[in-house]
């Protein structure tokens, strides 16, 4: 029963995905950067709400998404980078990774700074973006990915959750949904329901 899921996975393995590899080192970089001495890198361009609600700093929904809070952030967000973006690289056409992911992030931030008044950094409403995306991309065309490997992102969701839960306190809860619905929404409009087992193109 496990050997689809298991072919699966090794075929993904082995894919090439450039433009996930370019978001990685990019977000690399700028953790990197961050490490150096010289300034607050989140007052400097994280999602500071008062700045990007009154002073018109809009820009900040961009820069936000490519800081982070500490190195285990940056790991926890990194891995699950690789492995969404290459999943979405591979069966929606690479146009589709930096879309999704920014459009996502955008609002995911939007949702954070309506609801919650610290500022704000890293990855994760884009990357909750490409979950909610290859969720509903995935339920529309189920016969392009086998059943086993789909379920594994609803763990990804529930686990999510359950951290998000537990240390509310500390995790932007409304950027991870509001990117998780941003995903789901793209998805839902730019690839149709198809029953094929190739790969769907997108609407215009």
């Amino acid at each position: 029963a496990v050997v689809p899921t298991l072919r699966f996975e090794t075929w993904l393995e082995w894919q090439k995905a450039p433009v996930t590899r370019v978001i990685l080192v990019l977000t690399g970089m700028v953790g990197v950067a961050q490490l150096l001495p010289g300034g607050d890198s989140v007052q400097a361009a994280g999602l500071v709400k008062n700045l990007y609600l009154h002073e018109g700093q809009w820009w900040r929904l961009l820069t936000a998404p490519f800081l982070h809070g500490h190195p285990l952030h940056f790991l926890m967000n990194a891995a699950a980078l690789i492995y969404l973006g290459k999943r979405i690289e591979v069966f929606a056409r690479w146009p589709h990774v930096p879309l999704v992911f920014l459009f996502a992030a955008c609002i995911g931030g939007e949702a954070s700074a309506r609801f919650v008044a610290a500022p704000s950094v890293g990855a994760s409403g884009g990357l909750m973006g490409w979950l909610g995306f290859l969720l509903v991309f995935e339920f529309l065309h189920a016969n392009l990915i086998p059943r086993r490997a789909s379920r594994r992102l609803m763990a990804g969701v529930f686990l999510t959750g359950l951290i998000g839960l537990i240390g509310y306190r500390f995790i932007d809860n409304a950027a991870h949904i509001g990117g998780l619905l941003a995903g789901m929404l793209y998805a839902a409009i730019v690839f149709p329901r198809s029953t094929s087992p190739l790969r769907p193109r997108s609407t215009i």
